[in-house]
């Protein structure tokens, strides 16, 4: 089975993940590797919760 990675670099999280979820996305495991011990991680939970949030309306 043939595979590919796919690595970018992004300082704002949000334009992170929507390249991530939408640019960048096909039906392979999705997978943020964040760099800032942590800090980030509320941040990137609230986006998540946002786009979840819409997908849902």
């Amino acid at each position: 089975m043939a595979g590919a990675i796919a690595a970018t670099w992004h300082d704002d999280v949000e334009e992170c993940l929507w390249f991530a979820l939408f640019a960048a996305h096909t039906d392979a495991v999705l997978a943020v590797l964040d760099m800032t011990k942590g800090m980030a991680l509320p941040h990137i939970q609230a986006y998540l919760d946002t786009l979840a949030a819409g997908a849902n309306e």
